[in-house]
């Protein structure tokens, strides 16, 4: 996703609350996969490896929210999500415990964006291939990716079930 991308502004309310929903998004999709929730990707990573993934960009994209806030114009360097979702070898892990893991990383980020000031929203980082980003940005930027791959999970339990 592009800068432009997440150009079009939504409220601070409105991120907030579609990022705090992610979680029971998240385990409700593995939920409703039951025992298929190991089944492979079929265009890469399996459900097991999105869910790991999900928690890898909560915890890098929550970083850089608050480093922006904290900090003047920080450096938000890219980081590898396909070695960090190989290193952890998320397809061995089961999808509760992996929701589960998600839903720690999720929350504090948004606690910690309910209590920033208004203008906190405006400060900015400067991303490594996205270029300067404002906090909305970043936020808007996180909430679709994590809608993304939570729809794709969705859509893989729908498939499943069919061939079930």
């Amino acid at each position: 996703m592009s800068a432009s991308d997440a150009a079009a502004p939504r409220s601070a309310k409105d991120l907030i609350e579609q990022l705090a929903g992610m979680p029971d998004r998240l385990e409700a999709a593995i939920a409703a996969l039951g025992e298929r929730e190991a089944a492979p990707g079929v265009d890469g990573w399996s459900v097991r490896e999105l869910a790991g993934h999900l928690s890898d960009a909560s915890r890098y994209w929550g970083a850089r929210m608050r480093r922006a806030v904290f900090e003047d114009r920080p450096q938000l360097d890219p980081y590898d999500q396909e070695g960090c979702v190989a290193l952890a070898a998320y397809r061995y892990a089961l999808g509760p415990d992996l929701a589960r893991q998600f839903r720690a990383f999720s929350e504090p980020v948004t606690a910690f964006l309910r209590v920033i000031a208004p203008s906190d929203w405006e400060r900015v980082g400067v991303h490594g291939e996205m270029g300067p980003l404002t906090v909305r940005q970043l936020v808007t930027i996180e909430v679709d990716h994590e809608r993304e791959h939570i729809e794709q999970i969705e859509r893989m339990s729908g498939r499943l079930a069919q061939d079930g």
